[in-house]
């Protein structure tokens, strides 16, 4: 029995010298990094864990309207550089055919719980010093990162989704209808009129117009809008527990409950916002 420790005991010390010597030899044809670097990217793409991320272009111009249906997906919309629509996603690399893409009239329609993402993703990554000492971090990566970027022509947006965190960045829509269970919702750009409504998600929105229209319900996500000047509507606010709070430079207003038909500057749009306790808070954006 002692006899056979021994004998694993010397062959582990070979392939240590064996490792010991083919490092060295990297060392002088490829920097080490490089080298683990690629086994990282190897290891990340191999097995049940494949994470491949694809970029696809479309033909939009025949399009105005988008519809996006997801589970746990966090969805970033933005500007497109080009009249196309540019879908950037991560799919399981398993050889079978993905349908989540559907066009109808004037509509194009993204079911993303079709992608068929590995549930468990890993982010493989390798820290170094200046020792060439090689550290191992395996982050296990659960849900899928949606990136569309869409043409001017794409005037209305529907999003729905679960527990994804959704983005519109930089956008300018005529109409925008957008729900979430318990992910949160951030908005940024110029939309003429939005419908928002989560459950526990929270909700910031940075409109581009001082004179906003939006609908916005929630049971208990709070509520930050910003703008960069004052800002014009009129303002409802129904809750059962919850508070408003405006800036100091819009008014510096505080109220505990309802609120109907506060008027805010020109008061020319409007604000309806119904929640069970989730708070308001209408802010200068920072930075102006």
């Amino acid at each position: 029995m002692k006899s056979n420790w021994i004998v694993r005991l010397m062959l582990f010390t070979v392939v240590c010298f064996g490792l010991a010597g083919l490092f060295s030899k990297m060392a002088g044809d490829e920097k080490i990094t490089d080298y683990w670097q690629k086994v990282a990217d190897k290891l990340t793409n191999q097995g049940n864990y494949v994470s491949v991320f694809t970029q696809d272009a479309l033909p939009a111009e025949s399009l105005n309207s988008l519809k996006i249906i997801g589970t746990e997906n966090d969805i970033r919309i933005e500007k497109s550089k080009d009249k196309e629509i540019h879908f950037s996603y991560y799919k399981k690399n398993d050889g079978q055919k993905t349908e989540f893409l559907k066009v109808e009239d004037s509509m194009i329609s993204f079911d993303l719980n079709e992608l068929k993402a590995p549930k468990n993703r890993f982010k493989i990554n390798f820290n170094f010093n200046s020792d060439e000492n090689v550290g191992l971090h395996m982050q296990e990566d659960n849900q899928t990162a949606v990136v569309i970027q869409l043409p001017e022509n794409i005037r209305n947006v529907k999003v729905e989704t679960v527990s994804g965190e959704i983005k519109l960045n930089a956008v300018n829509f005529d109409e925008a209808t957008i729900s979430s269970v318990s992910g949160n919702l951030k908005l940024q750009g110029e939309i003429k009129s939005l419908n928002l409504s989560t459950v526990s998600g929270d909700i910031k929105f940075d409109p581009e117009s001082v004179e906003p229209n939006a609908n916005i319900e929630t049971v208990s996500g709070d509520i930050k809008i910003s703008f960069d000047r004052q800002p014009g509507f009129k303002l409802t606010f129904g809750t059962t527990s919850g508070d408003v709070k405006i800036d100091k430079t819009f008014g510096g207003t505080e109220f505990e409950g309802d609120v109907k038909d506060l008027k805010i500057g020109s008061a020319v749009g409007a604000l309806k916002i119904n929640t069970v306790s989730g708070d308001l808070k209408i802010e200068k954006r920072s930075g102006n």
